[in-house]
């Protein structure tokens, strides 16, 4: 099989962490030559033998979604934060475990002096531990099976087991509601920041100028052997290409009164 390049679009996640477990994750199937995954556009470009449906199925199972490359997302894109937090599952979660650790952190943290012990406190901060960690343990467990990498949330879920080991419920339950909410803030402002990329994106120019050599030449063929591949005669010539498929140390030409379509230095 020839090696090939396939891109992806992969949503859901809140952190650079997340980017690097799906990227992790890819790597490892068998045909995989390349892979590298940006954060900030969400963006997974997958080089080798792999076939596209390894790759989704390995990003899916490791909790992610994954859309085409030119989907539109402004529609689905939140107006606020709230809006956010309403939208998915695990943010839902993180809200509802916030309302039950507030009892308990309320009388066992803020006013002990109270003395208004009851075990309803204990169980509603237990359930905001399981309500709000769930989904972390789940993308913990995931990361150590098939990464076989212990992550930041794995991590977070021994720390809140442990504490109710120890009969610290209430501590529990606020570490991983705090947690929960805390990758909720970065997703978020993730999220905002991708729309004031994307809003940028859209008056940037979609093709580029490239300086590349000349390929199966007709006019050379047959001249000194030449038969096909690169011309030995015509040198590089301007070619017209989507701004993606720019390479690291290309040549862009740009003419007077055009925007400049990719970063680089000027020669």
């Amino acid at each position: 099989m020839t090696n090939t390049q396939h891109t992806f679009r992969v949503t859901g996640m809140d952190c650079a962490s997340c980017a690097q477990t799906v990227e992790n994750g890819v790597a490892k199937l068998a045909g995989v030559e390349l892979c590298q995954l940006n954060f900030t556009t969400e963006t997974l470009r997958v080089s080798g033998t792999a076939v596209p449906q390894n790759i989704i199925a390995r990003i899916q199972e490791l909790g992610y979604d994954v859309a085409a490359p030119d989907e539109k997302v402004a529609a689905a894109e939140p107006q606020n934060f709230w809006q956010f937090m309403g939208q998915r599952q695990e943010t839902r979660l993180a809200l509802v475990g916030v309302l039950l650790i507030l009892p308990g952190l309320l009388f066992n943290e803020l006013l002990p002096m109270l003395g208004w012990e009851h075990p309803l406190l204990n169980i509603s901060s237990v359930a905001a531990l399981a309500l709000a960690g769930w989904p972390i343990a789940r993308s913990g467990w995931r990361s150590l099976r098939i990464n076989h990498e212990l992550t930041i949330n794995a991590l977070m879920t021994i720390a809140a087991v442990g504490a109710l080991f120890i009969g610290a419920y209430t501590e529990a339950g606020l570490v991983m509601v705090l947690f929960a909410i805390g990758e909720a803030l970065e997703g978020y402002t993730a999220v905002r920041a991708r729309s004031s990329i994307r809003s940028l994106m859209q008056v940037s120019p979609q093709t580029a100028t490239v300086l590349r050599p000349c390929m199966d030449c007709q006019e050379h063929l047959g001249q000194n052997g030449y038969t096909q591949g690169e011309c030995p005669f015509c040198g590089t010539e301007p070619h017209k290409v989507p701004v993606e498929e720019v390479k690291l140390g290309e040549t862009v030409i740009v003419k007077p009164g055009e925007r400049v379509p990719v970063d680089g230095r000027i020669l």
